[in-house]
Order: C-alpha cells, then structure tokens, then sequence
C-alpha cells in the first residue's frame, strides 16, 4: 500500500524514510508514525500515526475428477474463498466443463475483504471414446454360420446381451448387428455400431422328367428352381439327357444367382423296364406249295411284319421270305424285331439221260437221272444204274430233292441196241526215227478209229512210240469186240542247245557251247563242242548234232553286238559367285553319270570349287570309250555387316550408318556409308555391299525416328485463395513434368504464389520445355476460431458460442440473441468468416443433445397368475433405479396383487427420465387340456386321413374374452388358424399348436400354448384299381372318358388301349382322371363305338397290372 505525508516540508517515518509518500507491505498488523519539519525547521510537536490492518490470504483449492471421456461433462467446485473467478469465464464456485482434450482449469479466489488467492490450478485428462466396428460378412446363404468380430474397444456388449469379442452366429433372416465398445478408460463409443447382414434364402431344387423308361429308350431330366446345377452325373446343365441300362437315383444340387447352394439334392429314381425277349419258333424251310406255322414268345402282344397281331401266324411263302415279330410287354416296352427267315425250296424237275441212246450188243449204258438229291428209276431204286440190254427198251424215273421234295413229273429215255463188226489192223513201218513218216492199214468194218487217233492208209509224222488199237465202226456206229493193235517204236532226236551270251557291247569275246548229241557240225566249220566268238556285227550262229542213234537235229543262237557310245561335257559358267548356279550338260549318250556329286548332271549349285567328269551308256547298256571332264571355280560372298551410331532418335537429331566387309556399298535412300545425316522418319536401310569378285551381298539397318512434342498448356485460375486447388493441364504429349512436383491435370492446393515450369514428353523419351508456364497468386485464409463452455448439453439447455478471426460472418444454422443456441438435437455450428480479400474460411463446433433414456419396462408374464414368478426387465439406459431404492435392470418378484413400479433411468451423459409399468395379476385355473382323434389311411399311398379336435379349451384366466389359434405343422392344407379338423391326410406325423389368448383389458393379454402330436399310419395294403368300363363320350360331365379310381395312388402308371384287332391305339403315362385321360375330346371324333382293351401299368412290383374292355358308346 502506499502512505502519503502532508502538513510539512520535510518528513521521517517511522520506516526510516524521509519521503512524502511511501510504499509499504507489511506481513502482519502494524503502526506506522511520521514526524514533520517545516520550511523554518519547527518538528511537529506530536507524530503522526498510522495503524494498518493485515488481513490473510484467502487459500483456494479444486475439487472433482480429473479425468472424463470425450463428450463428457464433470463439475469443478473451488473452495477456500468468497468469491472466484476461473480462467475460462464463469464467475462462480462451480463450473461445468466438457474439454475435448487434456486440459488445465485455473481459479483464484477472493474473500469479503477483497483479499485474492493465489490461483490453483487442474489438470484434466481427457480419454477418447473407442471407435467401434464389426467386422463379418454382409451377405451369407441360409444356414450358414456367421463370425462377427468386434473392433476398437477393450469390452464389447452385442445386440444380444454377449461381452464376447466375436460372435458365432447363423441368423436365419435379414438382421441388423448393433454393437457397443469400452475402452480401457471405461469410455463407451458415442453411436453405436451396426452391421447389416443379408440372408439369402437358398435354391429349392425339383427335377421334372418321367421316373420310367425302356431300356434303351432315352429321356430328358430337367432342373428347376436355381441358376446353375449339378447332376451325380457330372454334368452342369439343367436338362441332362439319360438312357439307363438299370433303376438309377439321379440327384441334382442348385446354386442360384447369390452363389447359394441348396441344402439338399433333389433326387428321382427312374426305373428302367427290360424289354421283352421275343422268340420265333417254326420251321425255317418248306417245299414249295406247303404252309408252316410261327409262333412268338417271350411278349405280351405282337405284331407281326404281314400285319397280324396274334401270337401265332401261318404262312405259305411261294420264294424265300423273312418275318418279323415286335413284341411288347405288360410295362409297354417294344422288343427289337425278331426274324424269322424262311427258305422255300423249289419242288425238283427231273431230266432222265442215257450215256448213249444206243448200244451195241453186248455193250451196257449208264442210265442217270438230275434235277433231284434221290431217284427210282422204273427197274431200280439207285441213281445213276448201268444196264446191259438185249433188246432195245424205254426207262421211267422219279426223284425227291435234298429237302424232301417230291417231282411233280415222270422222266422217260430210251435205249436201242446193234449188232457189233470184227476187224484187222497193219502198219507201213514199225521202227523209225523221230519226224519220219509212217502209215496205219485196217480191214473188216465201215469207219475205223485208231487209238491214238490217226488216219488210216495216211502217212503221218511219227513223233512218239506207241502201240495203235484200231476200233471199228458198223453202219450203226457198232465197234469191234475183237482187239486189233500194231507197235510203232519211234527213237527220239537229240535235244541240241547252243549256251552263250545272246547280245555284248562291241569288242567283247564270248564262247557258245553245244549240248544234247554226240557229234557237232558249226557253220563256222568247227566241229567242236565250244567255240570262242568276237563278232563285230550282230551274227548268227547254227549248230547240227547227231546222236548213237543216228538221229540228228540242229540249233541256231544270233549273237547281238551292241556299238559303244562316245560323250563330250559342258559347263554354264565356269567362274561363279558362291550361291549361283550352274548347268552341266553332256551329249553322245543314252544316260550320263557324274562325278563331285553332280548325279546325272543338269543344274546346281556348286559350293565350292569343283570338277565333274562324264560317263554316257548308250541305251544297251555300253559304257562310252572317252571320260569328259568339266570345272567350275566358286567365290565366296562377301559378310556385309552393319552398324549405326544411334538407332532411336527424337525428330531433329543427326544419326550415321556404315557398312563393312566388302568393296563397296550402295545404300538406299540416298545415304552415304559412315556420313550422318538427319533422317525425318522411321525407315528400313538397306546395304548391297560388292567385292573385288564382284560378289555381292544384302544388309538392312533399322532406324527408328519418334516425334518430338508439340506443348499447350490451360489453367484453371491464375489466383486462390489459401486452400483452394488449381489445375494445371499441359497438352500434347504422353507425359508432364511441372516444376514444383505438381501431376499434369491434378488439382493441388498451392500455399504461396509460384510460378510453374512445364516439360512433356512422349513414352519414346522425346521431350519438349515450355518456360515459365504460368504463375498463380495465393492468398491466406482467415483464421477463425469458436469457443463454448458446454459442447454437451442434455435436452432443454442452452449454451453460448464465442467467435474471432474474419470481418464478416455467417453462421449455419444461426445463433440466437447474445449468440446463445439451444438446439433441440445434436447439432454441428459452422461460421463462414470471410475477409477483406474476399478469402473464406469455416469453422465448426459440434453441439452434441445427449438423448434422454429411452426406458422400456417388459415382463416375462404380463398376465401373470398368482404365485408366478415375474421378472420385469429395464432397457434404455445405463443406470437404473426401481421405486427409488433397488439399483439394477431387472426386478424379479413373486405375482401376488397388481403392482405399479416406478423405473428411474440415467443413461451414460447424465440425462435422466422416469417411467412406470403396471403389473396385472390374476387368479388362474388349472392347465390347458384338448381331446383328439384321428383315422389312419384306408390303404398304402391313400390320402384319406384325418384329425379332429373334440373338446373345447378353456383359458386359464376367467374372461370370457379370448380367442383360440390352431396352428397345424406337417401340412399347409389350414392356413386360417381356425381348423379344428383336417382331412386328406397322408401318413406322417402332423403336430397342432392350440393357442389361447385371453384378454382382461385393452392393456394385458395372456397367451397359453398346448402342443399335440399326431402320426397318421399307413400299414394297410396298396389301393384296388378300379376301372369303368362305359364311356358315352357325349362330353356332359358324366362317363366321358375312361375313369378309373385309385389311379393316382400309382403315380408312375401308364395306360395302354387296344382296338378289337389287338392293335395298341394309345399309351397315356401318369394317367391321372384329369388331365391325362382316354379318349380326350380332340381324339373321339376318330373313334368307332365298340369294343376296346386296356392295360394299366400300375408302375409298383409290387401291384400286378390290370387288364380288361371298354364299351364305347357314340
């Protein structure tokens, strides 16, 4: 504090000072006192004093927690003073404060006396709330199994209670995951995760397709209710086609366009009828004109190949002819055709012969009988017989062919008989050599005939020995009996052969030889056996032998001499380039041989240096006298090789190509071996390099020659505020590179004014510079800032908003007066701050309205009777109080009277509600009881049974107000919810709900449930076919068509309708009264009144088939 002196010229305190005013701070209570001097010296007589009054300090201190979650609100109470002032605003004792992070409070405090504390200061921590999510598929087919795992908390609370941090779920519908975190800090997440799950229902599989078949018959099975399949088969189509050999289950799963598989297979049993085994018994040849009988086994019905339809036909084919027979049996299979081949044998037509139609006396004759397998001839049972008649005579024959069969006709021959002449025979000479000539005399008949044949008194040439017999003939053409020979010796000629070579080439000595006689007469002169011969002309040569015998004969041999060719060769060229080629070419000859791998001459291509020598053969075979010979001299090429001194280059740039390995080169386009030149677009160079020889040879060079770009450039604006993007976009090439690492045609946020530098370039490598490109102006955001002191509040209260930074602002939504806001939901407030450069910037607070509790009261029995125990649940909050005293979310009792309870809620922010819930209790009787009955299936597969209800159920609780639900599970015949009885059963097991809802008021309602099971049996035998046998086919609702009851029991049946002749008009399968019928009313209008058969493939093993008529009346 500071004292001040006054009165005097001159002062001294009591502090030792001499000045007029002082500056004092005493710790405790003190008395000041001050002397004074005038301008004359006079001390004041008496000195003044000054008592002062220390007060204490006041000591100020912070209670309440030092740490919260994000989003909370705790309360700060200041202690040790009379008033106080805290760092962030409010004026009092308390303060509610909600930081979004560590923060520090301070508060100083004063007392009555206006004493001010030193400050005292908290820190406070500030956990973040757990971010929370589910992890787990958001589709899945029914019945799978779901994971869902918990993420970004330390505990987990699930939509069903479980703290689990995963979940093993198989949710049976479309469900909607919700899921609630903890941190370590015991913060909650602030919304709470959800996951929405899908579930697809998965395919139902049916297959359509008849479940019978013959065998080898082949039909269709097709798939039905999902988008892909696949068959125990293997295949994936939906229709497979099948042709069994036995009763095969087919079965076929589905998935459909989800990727869902059905959860079964869908399955058919088809079952495969054998055929019938037909048989054809009869004989399978006949004679002509006879009848035969076939008869056919192994079927039920037949139809044959002429028409008939009986199991037995008798035929009488004329030529050989085949029947067929198609059998079908009691399931409608057809058999194969069976055949029967019949071979009709033609009836014999006998030709009776004799060896002669006349004989002479004495002699025989052979009578034969053809045209049969076995004879009687008239005089003898054999076939062929010889006979030695007398007398002249007439013979009768029959005959029977191999088969049996009889002639139709008699065969007759006749046989004369002559008297025989005596004769003598004689010869001009007995002995000669071969090829003399001799004569044959004969006496005593008319005509003769010598043995070996000759003439008689006529010279012929002997050529063999032999001994002559002379037969001779009457007038009748009778022979002699008598035996008249004469010899003849004939002695044989030698076998002379000349033996040598036929044909030589000029020049060539040979030898011929002489064989097969005795003696040798040449017509060289010689008399030897062998001569040697050089003939110079084609020659011949004769030879005479004579054997011991005297007997000569001769032999020629012309001797063929071939002259000798002579050959002269040629040559194309004879200096040539390595890869020409060449002609040889010889004269003189037939046919030429080279050497040096020419073959037989002609073009080639000689790879070196070479000679060639020639042979020529004449067309005899002669080898020519002379060798001719050719040469020819190859030069190598020359290796033209190239190279480049820059094969890529951008447009404008100088490149050299050059060539090596020859004399000289000549390049295309004009350009020059080795000299650079600027090429101006891609191009194939190519080189004919020429050596001393000559020789030339072929090179190509590529150079490729890639355009430079051609830069453009556009801005999107040349001045931004601080923030905002700019584009820059440069054109013409494949790539841009901009000076300050900035993406050609990518906005980016500049944060200075820049000016920008761009090159582009094409992927070949060549690039182009544009500089300096463009510059861009950048201007500064305002800084905006907002302060609160509540940014959590609960419904109904307000706070204040606090705002710098800009000249001008605009707020969504806008505040209220004194910028106080009091929003009814959680709500963000954004300023928009814009300042004098027209820049703008934004600035948000969250203003978060924690929702009161949403507290809902359920009972396990609202309707409960007394003595029950009922538990009321509590949800929508965090904390909960029943009737102001029991603290926990569940209230268990025991029903004794009806009861108000009264729930207190507070959820996690601190908001509070109330509700209140009224328990009914009522007195109850005892539990429910029905009566049933049932009557089994009269026969296997007969859906005629049935349940009953028969007593009334009375509810528990005494009102006359309730109503009774009959749920039927097993059957969807009742979907009303009011059937008390049920026909048309099928054997199964068939379970009803009765539920009993009772209500006292327009507020509580009891439901009891009673659950019975019922099994429908079916052990009686299968149902008797009962077929009608009129049909009037008038079409007026009555005997319309072929009815028969109890068909649908047999639902793999088939109907078969037969006409008087046994011939099947139509098979109907799956006959059903319905739609599958006989006749229908497009087929009665062919129909004739009368008669008709059936058959009824029953389709069961078990069940035989049935046969019987109808009487159609018109």
């Amino acid at each position: 504090i500071n004292l001040t002196a006054s009165g005097a010229n001159t002062y001294t305190w009591s502090t030792s000072s001499n000045l007029s005013s002082i500056s004092v701070a005493p710790l405790s209570n003190i008395t000041y006192t001050l002397n004074g001097t005038s301008t004359a010296g006079c001390i004041s007589a008496a000195a003044a004093s000054l008592a002062v009054t220390v007060n204490t300090l006041p000591v100020v201190s912070i209670s309440g927690t030092n740490a919260l979650c994000t989003g909370q609100t705790i309360t700060l109470t200041a202690i040790g003073a009379t008033s106080y002032s805290w760092n962030h605003g409010p004026l009092t004792a308390t303060c509610a404060v909600n930081p979004i992070s560590n923060s520090s409070f301070v508060v100083t405090g004063k007392t009555s006396l206006g004493c001010t504390s030193a400050p005292a200061t908290i820190a406070i921590s500030v956990f973040s709330l757990p971010i929370v999510s589910i992890n787990g598929a958001s589709t899945l087919c029914a019945g799978d199994n779901l994971t869902l795992t918990a993420n970004g908390a330390n505990t987990y609370t699930w939509f069903n209670g479980s703290n689990s941090s995963s979940l093993l779920l198989s949710p049976p519908s479309n469900t909607l995951f919700t899921l609630n975190g903890t941190s370590s800090n015991g913060c909650q997440n602030l919304n709470t995760s959800t996951l929405s799950v899908s579930v697809f229902n998965r395919p139902n599989i049916t297959i359509t397709g008849t479940n019978a078949l013959c065998s080898g018959q082949t039909i269709n099975l097709t798939a039905n209710g999902a988008n892909s399949y696949t068959w125990s088969t293997g295949s994936n189509f939906n229709s497979i086609t099948i042709s069994p050999t036995i009763n095969t289950t087919y079965s076929v799963s589905g998935t459909n366009t989800l990727g869902c598989t059905s959860n079964s297979l869908a399955v058919l049993a088809v079952n495969v009828y054998s055929l019938p085994i037909v048989s054809i018994a009869g004989t399978n040849t006949i004679c002509f004109g006879q009848l035969v009988q076939l008869t056919a086994a192994g079927a039920n019905s037949y139809t044959w190949s002429n028409g008939a339809n009986t199991n037995s036909i008798y035929v009488s084919p004329i030529a050989n002819f085949t029947y067929g027979v198609i059998g079908s049996n009691l399931n409608g299979c057809l058999s194969p055709t069976v055949v029967q081949s019949i071979s009709v044998y033609s009836l014999p037509i006998i030709i009776a012969s004799a060896s002669s139609p006349s004989i002479c006396s004495g002699g025989s004759v052979t009578l034969n009988a053809t045209g049969a397998s076995s004879y009687t001839w008239n005089i003898s049972p054999f076939n062929p017989i010889t006979i030695s008649p007398v007398n002249t005579a007439t013979y009768t024959v029959a005959g029977t062919s191999p088969l049996g069969c009889l002639s139709q006709n008699t065969a007759a021959v006749s046989v004369s008989v002559f008297v025989t002449p005596s004769v003598t025979a004689g010869i001009s000479n007995s002995l000669v050599c071969f090829g003399r000539l001799v004569s044959l005399q004969a006496n005593g008949a008319a005509s003769y005939t010598w043995n070996p044949s000759q003439l008689t008194n006529v010279p012929f040439t002997a050529t063999s020995s032999a001994q002559y017999t002379l037969t001779g003939s009457s007038i009748a053409g009778c022979t002699n009996t008598n035996l008249a020979t004469v010899n003849l010796s004939v002695m044989s000629l030698p076998n002379v052969q000349i033996f040598g070579d036929s044909a030589f080439c000029f020049g060539t000595t040979s030898t011929l030889s002489a064989n097969g006689a005795n003696t040798y007469t040449w017509n060289t002169g010689s008399n030897l056996n062998s001569i040697s011969i050089t003939p110079s002309i084609t020659s011949t040569y004769t030879l005479i032998g004579t054997a011991l015998n005297t007997c000569s004969n001769s032999a020629i041999k012309q001797i063929t001499v071939f002259p000798l060719p002579t050959v002269s060769a040629s040559i194309s060229k004879s200096v040539i380039c390595f890869g020409d080629t060449v002609m040889l070419s010889g004269s003189g000859a037939n046919t030429y041989s080279w050497t040096g791998g020419a073959g037989s001459g002609g073009t080639l291509i000689p790879t070196a240096t070479s000679s060639y020598s020639l042979t020529g053969y004449s067309i005899s075979g002669c080898s020519s006298t002379n060798v001719a010979v050719v040469s020819v001299t190859v030069n190598t090429l020359p290796i033209i090789t190239t190279g480049i001194s820059n094969p890529s280059v951008c447009l404008g740039q100088t490149t050299s190509i050059y060539a090596n390995g020859a004399n000289s080169y000549t390049w295309s386009n004009g350009v020059l071996n080795g000299v650079a030149f600027i090429p101006t677009a891609s191009a194939v160079f190519t080189v004919i390099g020429t050596d001393a020889n000559g020789c030339t040879n072929l090179a190509i060079q590529n150079i490729t020659v890639h355009p430079v770009p051609n830069l453009s450039i556009a801005a999107s604006s040349y001045s931004v505020c601080e923030g905002k993007q700019v584009t820059l976009i440069g054109q013409g090439a494949n790539t841009f590179t901009w000076s300050s690492g900035i993406s050609n045609g990518v906005a980016f946020t500049p944060s200075v004014t820049n000016s920008y530098t761009l090159n582009g370039s094409f992927n070949t490598g060549c690039s182009n510079t544009i500089s300096p490109v463009v510059t861009v102006s950048v201007f500064g955001l305002p800084d905006i800032t907002i302060s609160t002191e509540k940014p959590g509040i609960c419904p109904a209260d307000s706070t204040e908003l606090f705002y710098t930074g800009a000249e001008t602002y605009t707020w969504i939504p806008p505040l209220g007066p004194g910028n106080f806001i009091k929003p009814k939901i959680s709500t963000s407030y954004t300023v928009f701050g814009t300042d004098l450069w027209g820049c703008q910037n934004t600035s948000s607070v969250l203003i978060t309205v924690h929702p009161l509790p949403t507290l809902q009261i359920s009972s396990t029995n609202s309707m409960a009777c007394i003595g029950e125990q009922v538990t009321l649940k509590a949800t929508g909050a965090q904390t909960y109080t029943w009737n102001a005293s029991l603290v926990n979310s569940e209230y268990l009792f025991i029903a004794t009277t009806n009861t108000q309870f009264t729930l207190y809620g507070s959820n996690v922010f601190g908001c509070l509600d109330t509700t209140s819930y009224n328990q009914n209790i009522q007195s109850c009787s005892v539990a429910l009881l029905a009566d049933l009955s049932k009557s089994d299936v009269s026969c296997e597969s007969r859906n005629d049974a049935s349940i009953q209800v028969n007593s009334t159920i009375q509810p528990r609780i005494p009102t006359t107000q309730y109503r009774i639900k009959y749920k039927w599970l097993g059957t969807d015949q009742c979907t009303s919810e009011e059937c008390t009885t049920l026909n048309a059963l099928a054997k199964g097991n068939y379970t009803l709900l009765m539920i009993v809802t009772s209500t006292v008021n327009a507020h509580y309602q009891r439901t009891d449930t009673l659950v019975k099971t019922i099994t429908i049996n079916d052990q009686n035998p299968p149902c008797n076919l009962q077929p009608y046998h009129g049909i009037t086919a008038d079409f007026n609702a009555t005997n319309d068509y072929f009815h028969i009851d109890n068909i649908d029991v047999y639902p793999n049946n088939s109907v078969e309708i037969y006409n008087r002749w046994g011939e099947r008009i139509k098979r109907i399968p799956y006959y059903n009264n319905t739609t599958n019928i006989w006749p229908t009313p497009d087929e009665i209008g062919d129909l004739q009144s009368g008669t008709y058969f059936y058959i009824i493939f029953t389709g069961d093993p078990r069940v035989n088939n049935l046969r019987g008529w109808i009487e159609l009346l018109k």
